[in-house]
């Protein structure tokens, strides 16, 4: 699970970061804080063996202009 949520926050930080001006310690604190709180929520939601299961629940989502809560946070 850790390699994903290390993979999910690059990405985040990459959109992040092309959409604004974000300095290089800002963004640091946003993928530290992010990927911790992805560890909170997604601790025994994880399936090894079958990790496409509950794959709905670890979505990060940004439909019709309401941000992920998870994103808020």
């Amino acid at each position: 699970m850790l390699i994903e949520i290390n993979c999910a926050s690059d990405f985040l930080c990459r959109y992040v970061a092309s959409a604004s001006s974000c300095t290089p310690q800002i963004m640091e604190s946003f993928k530290s804080q992010i990927i911790a709180l992805m560890q909170e929520k997604y601790t025994n939601h994880w399936d090894p063996q079958r990790p496409h299961y509950g794959n709905g629940y670890r979505a990060i989502t940004s439909f019709g202009g309401k941000v992920d809560p998870l994103l808020c946070q």
